[in-house]
């Protein structure tokens, strides 16, 4: 029964994650593209920022793009 109500509790969640307004992440690169970030998180606000910088994560993400 429980198994039961955990994949109830999946699959409600995956549904209704189609109707959320997920937001795209703003993916900069280039050489000296770390100067730009100040400007960009005061011009949106931001308190917290995710900075990646791991190559293997940079390189995949990009071939998404």
């Amino acid at each position: 029964m429980y198994k039961f109500y955990c994949r109830t509790y999946q699959n409600i969640l995956r549904l209704a994650s189609y109707f959320v307004p997920w937001r795209k992440p703003k993916l900069i690169y280039g050489e000296n593209s770390i100067n730009q970030l100040p400007k960009l998180i005061k011009s949106k606000g931001v308190n917290n920022v995710l900075v990646v910088d791991l190559q293997w994560i940079v390189q995949r993400e990009w071939e998404h793009v």
